[in-house]
């Protein structure tokens, strides 16, 4: 028995409405031409069956756009037919084939009485061991000795995805005539296997002229595009077109399109561009957390022009996802690859994708930080009282997701200090820069944020701050650019430029990154400018000003400086202020706390104490202090243009490394810059690497990385491989690796 071809819905989809309808098929009997039907069948004798196709076969339903099928084949397209006639209820006859062409198809055929079934096959070659289109009567065919029977027979296509071979893909593309297309490699049909074919190669266009192609059997996406060149004041103008090419084995499928002058719009090679969005968008692109929104932007857009979305996740379309925004949900969680297409109209735009690790929603932990996009975002870190965010705590976990501008309002701290309020968690500032930050009320601990503790871990974060305060009422103050006070947490890979001016009738405590370090700072640089004035205040510590920290209690390493001006001032009219120290590093290096690996370039370091008093200046550490080792450099390099200390009293001092040498402090190969340098009051210079004032290099030898590699080091050279870069030109210094902001330090 002959398998009769079922199709599966899914060619059944593809094939609707392309049936081959082949009528007029009747049965004759020897002599008998008139039409018979009788109530039994003979079991003896023989009659003739004869297939008489009538014309064409019926046109199926009218295409679906953007679907390119084969054209219907009428009876001459084919080159054989086979007939088998197959052994019905009741009938013991052997199955009959009869091969016949278009010559002799309506011939008669001699069967035995009885029931039969047929199966016809259609060959567009005689070559084809499988039939281009097939048909059945099942049931209908009773023969009786001398009786005439008739029936239709109706053709379909076979399934192409299950036969092999090649069919033809023909086109006409043309446009108007006033409409110059650049060049053929920009008039293509660009051919995309959707069933597992080989890629062919992409065909260009010739206009008004039909070109043809011999293609896989299979099914295509295609895009037919042409590209106007750009001309002085006007850019280049593109129309595309996708279509659904189906190819059929043997078969020509046909495709006729002209382009009017109002389908060529702006170059859609940068049709879609992928961005992330909450409010402002994210332009990180490494990583996403569900409810995180994506969003297609269109550039260039035409008015009145209708664009259409279809969002895929790993290729697979996203259900109802039809928008220009798509939120990220449960099921995207994981490493996945996010796409979308966008077409105007019939008109294909490009397809973007990128590559997402989606996390679960944020909850304020380690791995998933809350997200800060914008403004009102960072106004709402750490202050857990706002019912908007709730979890916002000082102790969760926050990441910057983009530069944020701060306008029309002060900054307040976060983390005063007092009751526990320090901050404990972490805030990753994901390379990304916070502008606009202003302090103008006096408080204890000023800074993006005031109070750090021990967990406490602020890194990736630049700060661009203007801190200015002359007054407030408490007996000490901390300000620096990133932390007021560190209390053990870990500053990293941070840096901060503008200014901080710190002024009042307190113990002052300033520095560039942070005012009191008892922690880690470590990867950081700052530009800022940083003034320490002390006022009317017996009592007061200070004031200690440092480009990187005011007061260090812990370690301050791989750090610069650069062009900053440090200054630290005693104002007491009394004259009972005490003594004021200012370093191009830190203010003072307190008991066993570590200055090394770092450097400072151009700028001046400068104290000003009152003519009973003393101050201290140096190009890294202002002074040490404290009891046992009062605090180790080593390992520095000073490049200050200027180290200053005005005033009478002959206790002040200033040194290229260190403003004093304090009795048990540590210092070892560190080095300053010979000419260039102005130091006052000036003083005896040893010249030895472990004294306060360093031992002399040539400063231009820093612009060769080779100097910092071949000089000897105390516990081994600078870190080149993972702290530090050095930059190709050769008047600069070494900047930081993973380090965000423009670095161009010089000596």
């Amino acid at each position: 028995m002959i398998k009769r071809l079922t199709m599966n819905n899914k060619m059944k989809h593809i094939f609707f409405g392309f049936l081959i309808l082949l009528t007029g098929m009747a049965f004759y009997g020897c002599s008998n031409s008139s039409f018979e039907s009788g109530p039994e069948t003979s079991q003896t004798g023989t009659g003739y069956f004869v297939l008489k196709i009538d014309g064409a076969g019926a046109d199926g339903e009218t295409l679906r756009a953007q679907t390119i099928m084969p054209e219907t084949p009428v009876v001459g397209d084919f080159a054989s037919y086979k007939l088998q006639f197959l052994p019905g209820v009741n009938n013991s006859n052997d199955s009959l084939t009869v091969t016949r062409d278009s010559t002799n198809l309506s011939d008669p055929v001699e069967l035995a009485a009885g029931n039969w079934d047929l199966v016809v096959s259609a060959y567009k070659s005689t070559s084809d061991a499988q039939p281009t289109a097939e048909g059945d009567l099942i049931g209908v065919i009773d023969i009786r000795d001398g009786g005439t029977v008739s029936g239709d027979v109706t053709l379909t296509l076979t399934d192409f995805v299950l036969t092999d071979g090649n069919g033809t893909f023909s086109w006409n593309i043309s446009w108007p005539s006033g409409i110059t297309i650049s060049t053929t490699t920009d008039r293509v049909i660009i051919y995309t296997p959707l069933s597992g074919q080989p890629t062919p190669t992409n065909s260009s266009i010739t206009n008004g002229t039909t070109g043809t192609s011999s293609l896989p059997v299979g099914y295509y996406s295609i895009v037919v595009s042409l590209t106007i060149p750009a001309t002085t004041g006007s850019p280049s103008r593109t129309a595309s077109l996708r279509e659904t090419l189906h190819i059929n084995r043997n078969m020509t499928s046909s495709f006729t399109h002209t382009f009017a002058e109002e389908n060529f719009f702006g170059d859609l090679s940068t049709l879609t561009t992928l961005t992330a969005s909450i409010r402002a968008y994210n332009g990180d692109w490494t990583d996403y957390c569900a409810g995180e929104t994506l969003e297609a932007y269109v550039t260039p857009t035409e008015a009145g022009a209708t664009y259409n979305y279809q969002w895929y996740n790993s290729g697979v379309p996203i259900a109802g996802e039809t928008n220009s925004t798509y939120t990220l949900t449960g099921s995207d969680v994981g490493t996945n690859t996010i796409s979308v297409t966008v077409t105007r109209d019939r008109f294909v735009g490009s397809i973007d994708s990128l590559s997402v690790s989606v996390e679960g929603e944020p909850d304020g932990t380690t791995g998933k930080p809350f997200r800060i996009y914008d403004e009102d975002d960072l106004k709402l870190f750490g202050r857990s009282g706002n019912p908007e965010r709730p979890l916002w705590t000082l102790a969760a976990h926050y990441k910057l997701m983009n530069n944020i501008t701060l306008t029309g309002h002060e900054w307040v701290p976060v983390g005063t200090g007092s009751g526990g309020s320090s901050f404990s968690g972490s805030f990753d500032g994901n390379g990304k820069t916070i502008s606009g930050l202003n302090i103008t009320t006096g408080r204890t601990y000023q800074g993006f944020i005031g109070y750090t503790s021990s967990s406490t871990v602020v890194k990736n974060l630049g700060i661009d701050i203007s801190i200015t305060i002359s007054s407030g009422s408490y007996s000490s103050s901390c300000a620096g650019g990133i932390v007021g006070r560190n209390d053990g947490g870990t500053i990293q890979n941070c840096y901060v430029t503008g200014s901080i001016s710190h002024t009042n009738s307190v113990s002052l405590y300033t520095g560039g990154m942070v005012g009191w370090n008892s922690g880690t700072v470590e990867n950081c640089y700052s530009t800022a400018n940083v003034t320490s004035i002390i006022l009317n205040y017996s009592s007061a510590v200070g004031p200690y000003a440092g480009g990187i920290a005011g007061y260090n209690n812990g370690t301050v390493q791989n750090c610069y400086t650069h062009n900053a001006t440090i200054t630290a001032r005693s104002d007491d009219s009394s004259n009972s202020s005490p003594s004021a120290h200012a370093g191009g590093i830190v203010g003072i290096n307190y008991t066993s706390s570590i200055v090394k690996y770092c450097y400072t370039a151009k700028g001046s370091v400068s104290t000003y104490p009152k003519s009973t008093t003393y101050g201290n200046s140096g190009g890294i550490t202002g002074t040490t202090g404290g009891s046992g080792n009062a605090g180790d450099t080593f390992n520095c390099v000073a490049m200050n243009t200027s180290i200053t200390v005005s005033g009478t009293n002959a206790s002040s001092t200033s040194g290229r490394i260190c403003g004093t040498e304090g009795s048990t402090g540590y210092y070892s190969r560190n080095y300053a810059r010979g000419s260039g340098m102005t130091r006052s009051p000036g003083g005896t210079i040893i010249n030895q690497h472990d004294d306060y004032n360093g031992e002399t290099f040539t400063v231009t030898d820093a612009g060769t990385q080779a100097w910092w590699d071949s000089t000897t080091w105390d516990g081994g050279p600078w870190d080149f491989t993972n702290v530090w870069d050095y930059p190709a030109n050769s008047s600069s210094l070494p900047t930081l690796k993973n380090v965000g902001g423009t670095q161009a330090p010089t000596w």
